[in-house]
C-alpha cells in the first residue's frame, strides 16, 4: 500500500510539473507578448527616419543631393533614407536655370522642399555669346552649334594673326625695296629697282586685302553668334518662336516662327488690351 501511495504521489508530482511547464510556455507566446508590448524594441531605442519631400514647379526636374550620401531622383520625389546633416541640393530641367541650395536636416525631421525653377532667357544667351562666341548656344543647350561658333572664331583669330604677320613682313620687304631704289646711284639699275619696289608694294597690298577680308569674316561670325543666340533661342513652352521684342515678353516686336517643313515665317507681335500678343 505504501508503495502504491508513493507511486501515486510521484505521478501527481510529474503531472503538476508538466502542467506548470505548459503554463510557462503559454505565457511566453510571441503573439501575446506583442499585444501587451512585451518583446518589442522600446521606441526610445528606435532611430527616427528623416524624410525629404521634394516638389518642383514645373515638375520633372532632376534633383541631386550630395552630403553624407549621394541621392538622385525626379520630382515629385519622396526620399525616406534616414537623412541627417548638411546636403547640397541642385535641380536641373531642360529650358530652365540650374537651381542650387544647401539645406540642414535634423534627425527624424520630415522636410518639405519646394523648388521654383526659372526659365532661361534669350537675352542671357545673347549676352554670353557677346562675351565668348558659342557660349550662348551652350547656355541654350545647343552644344554642337556652340562648338562650331567657338571653333570658327578661334580659327578666324588664328588666321588673322598669321595674315597680320604676313602683312608686316610684306610691308618690311616693300620698305627695303623702296630704300634700295632711293639709294641707287647707277642710272642703269634704277628701272630694275623700281620694278622690284612696285612688286613688293603689290604683295603688301594683297596681304592687306586678305587680312581685311578675314577680319570682316571674323566680325561676321561674332555677330552671327550673338544673333543666333537671341533669334533662335529654344523656348521651354510648346511652339518655337524666336522674337525681337525689346519691351518684354508681351511687348511689340518681330518673331521668327517655324512653319513645319514649309520653312520659316515672320510674325508681327503687338500687345492687346485683353492680354497676349497677335
Amino acid at each position: 500500500m505504501r508503495l502504491a501511495a508513493k507511486g501515486s504521489a510521484r505521478r501527481l508530482q510529474t503531472a503538476v510539473l508538466i502542467w506548470l511547464l505548459f503554463a510557462t510556455l503559454a505565457g511566453s507566446d510571441p503573439a501575446r507578448g506583442q499585444e501587451s508590448g512585451e518583446g518589442q524594441i522600446p521606441p526610445t531605442l528606435m532611430a527616427p527616419l528623416g524624410v525629404l519631400r521634394v516638389r518642383s514647379e514645373p515638375s520633372g526636374a532632376l534633383v541631386t543631393l550630395v552630403g553624407a550620401h549621394r541621392w538622385r531622383g525626379t520630382t515629385p520625389w519622396d526620399l525616406q533614407r534616414g537623412l541627417e546633416g548638411t546636403y547640397r541640393v541642385s535641380a536641373t530641367l531642360s529650358g530652365f536655370e540650374r537651381w542650387r541650395r544647401t539645406i540642414e536636416i535634423a534627425p527624424g525631421e520630415v522636410r518639405d522642399l519646394s523648388i521654383e525653377l526659372v526659365a532661361k532667357r534669350r537675352w542671357k544667351a545673347a549676352a554670353r555669346s557677346a562675351v565668348i562666341p558659342g557660349w550662348g548656344q551652350r547656355y541654350a543647350e545647343q552644344p554642337g552649334k556652340g562648338a562650331l561658333f567657338l571653333l570658327g572664331i578661334v580659327g578666324a583669330a588664328g588666321g588673322l594673326w598669321w595674315l597680320d604677320e604676313d602683312y608686316g613682313d610684306r610691308v618690311e620687304a616693300f620698305r627695303t625695296a623702296r630704300d634700295a631704289y632711293l639709294a641707287e646711284e647707277n642710272v642703269t639699275l634704277l628701272a630694275d629697282k623700281r620694278r622690284e619696289m612696285e612688286r613688293a608694294q603689290g604683295r603688301a597690298e594683297r596681304a592687306y586685302d586678305r587680312r581685311q577680308v578675314l577680319l570682316a569674316a571674323t566680325v561676321g561670325v561674332y555677330a552671327l553668334s550673338v544673333l543666333d543666340a537671341y533669334l533662335f533661342f529654344p523656348e521651354p513652352s510648346a511652339g518655337t518662336y524666336a522674337g525681337l521684342a525689346p519691351w518684354g515678353k508681351d511687348g511689340p516686336g518681330l518673331a521668327l516662327r517655324e512653319d513645319g517643313p514649309a520653312g520659316i515665317g515672320l510674325s508681327l507681335l503687338w500687345p492687346f488690351q485683353g492680354g497676349g500678343t497677335r
